[in-house]
């Protein structure tokens, strides 16, 4: 049995085997029910290099009356680690996902997909 790890789980970063990996929606997921249910359920809307930058867009979307989530992980890419070890999400309610763009916009970071950045 090989347990070499194939990839890491989208949401905490545990390296996962061909075994035990999950994917879904072209990510892998550890074991962890509640993961997928979190993927289904929460977009990323925009990723960034520092906190305090995800911080201040969570204000902006909370102020809309937005439910937001700050997602810190450290990057699984070992290339582009070295100059990005982690990845910020700011997560919203997929229901919310358009109306979080549009603050986006208006805050001059729309145009980016948040997907290229996972």
């Amino acid at each position: 049995m090989d347990n070499r790890a194939i990839g890491y789980c989208t949401i905490c970063g545990r390296a996962v085997c061909e075994e035990c990996a999950q994917i879904y929606d072209n990510k892998f997921l550890c074991e962890d029910p509640d993961h997928k249910r979190y993927l289904q359920t929460w977009q990323v809307v925009h990723s960034f290099d520092f906190e305090y930058e995800a911080a201040m867009l969570y204000v902006n979307l909370d102020q809309q009356g937005i439910e937001t989530q700050v997602f810190t992980k450290l990057n699984p890419n070992l290339e582009e680690a070295m100059y990005r070890p982690n990845v910020v999400e700011v997560r919203v309610p997929a229901n919310r996902l358009e109306a979080a763009k549009k603050v986006l916009e208006m805050l001059g970071l729309g145009g980016e997909d948040p997907e290229d950045d996972e």
